[in-house]
């Protein structure tokens, strides 16, 4: 990031010509444009539907709208032959690497909300360490286990890299794309945390 402390330009973009009227309509434009970054950047993302199933929006009175990211990968599935072997495995340092991994995806949360963008390039990149960390740990004795294990730290380790392209490079649509992959793959640790964090 170069010197400035907000992802969010302040700037609007200037016009070429056509008198102040047209500098005020533009001026308006773009304060309005930094305001919606700033509403995607901090609720997560907006979804853009193109399908006849979900015709484009019209103007009127705000309707709340649930929009969902990608699909969140399969919880954790504990094969019952496998489970004292999964527990173990847990108990045994899993537990520890996805604590450490939750607590990341926390304090990049709030950054976002306090918008600290300074401290949220460092969290994305301590996020991305830690995966490479979890990546090389010994796999989860049962295999489809192990599948969504796996499957969980790709999304962290895309929510980490789409965050630090964000950062680097103020695109608010990126930080929002990043939060999305990183809440997909805490689906799956907290998943593991309920499942084989039972006393």
């Amino acid at each position: 990031m170069d010197d400035h402390d907000d992802v969010i330009s302040s700037e609007p973009p200037t016009a070429r010509r056509g008198g102040a009227a047209r500098n005020w309509r533009i001026a308006g434009a773009g304060i309005a444009a930094v305001l919606f970054g700033l509403a995607v950047s901090l609720r997560g993302g907006v979804t853009v539907h193109d399908s006849a199933d979900h015709p484009a929006a019209t103007t009127g009175p705000a309707v709340p709208v649930v929009e969902t990211g990608p699909p969140a990968p399969p919880p954790i599935r504990i094969t019952p032959a496998r489970a004292a072997a999964d527990t173990a495995w847990y108990a045994g340092g899993g537990r520890a690497l996805a604590a450490v991994l939750l607590a990341d995806a926390d304090r990049m949360a709030a950054d976002r909300i306090d918008q600290d963008y300074n401290a949220l390039g460092s969290d994305c990149s301590r996020l991305g360490d830690d995966v490479v960390t979890a990546q090389a740990y010994r796999p989860i004795p049962d295999q489809g286990a192990q599948n969504a294990w796996a499957v969980a730290l790709g999304h962290l380790g895309l929510g980490a890299d789409a965050c630090l392209d964000g950062v680097s490079n103020s695109l608010t649509s990126q930080l929002a794309s990043g939060a999305i992959e990183i809440d997909t793959g805490t689906t799956t640790l907290r998943s593991m945390e309920t499942q084989l964090g039972r006393p």
